[in-house]
């Protein structure tokens, strides 16, 4: 399918083609995406549930499972009376490593949760977070006028925070400062450098150190 989780991390400007399984570089990348993830699993049977991902593993027409001794794609039609629609995708080994539980991808779900601890967001995924958090001081002020009016009319209408005296103001809080003059810099032989605009200076040869 055109909006599955597997075609969305290998390629969005191409179709996967997953009758024809996956390369070793689609591999790869579809290993990394999936590393410290929990991933959602429905049997044919209706049976379900979620573990943490391992690694991948053969397709389900080549892997063969131990204590078995015949493939997953076997499996499934021996004991579920199910015929893979992908069985050269790879299956995803999930669980306890010490356990052979290894699931076709077709059975599989991803869903959202948080991103694992020490894994990086792609750079296309850091962008677009970017773009969607990133606010103008304008807006952003807005948005607090707007939430603050919205909470203060609720509380006005509640009869328990009118008994309890609570409210809330409608303006954001002024603070009164100053801007402060920038520093000069004072160089070898009392020369002064002053600072005409803040962070940046040239100083001139005659300026040393030491």
């Amino acid at each position: 399918r055109k909006d599955s989780y597997i075609q969305r991390v290998l390629c969005k400007s191409r179709q996967v083609d997953f009758n024809r399984g996956l390369g070793p570089r689609d591999l790869d990348t579809l290993a990394y995406d999936l590393k410290g993830m929990k991933i959602k699993y429905e049997l044919p049977n209706g049976n379900k549930r979620v573990y943490k991902f391992n690694k991948l593993v053969e397709c389900a027409r080549k892997q063969i499972i131990p204590d078995l001794k015949k493939t997953v794609e076997q499996y499934f039609k021996d004991e579920h009376n199910a015929r893979l629609k992908y069985p050269l995708l790879p299956c995803l080994h999930l669980g306890s490593l010490q356990k052979t539980i290894y699931i076709p991808a077709e059975f599989c779900y991803m869903e959202k949760q948080a991103l694992p601890r020490g894994k990086k967001l792609p750079d296309d995924a850091v962008a677009t977070m970017i773009r969607s958090t990133a606010t103008r001081p304008e807006e952003r002020k807005q948005k607090i006028l707007d939430s603050l009016q919205k909470t203060n009319k609720f509380y006005a209408n509640d009869p328990y925070a009118k008994e309890f005296g609570i409210s809330f103001e409608q303006a954001m809080l002024k603070v009164s400062g100053r801007v402060l003059d920038p520093p000069s810099l004072e160089y070898k032989d009392k020369l002064e450098q002053r600072i005409n605009f803040p962070g940046s200076w040239r100083p001139s040869p005659r300026h040393k150190y030491v």
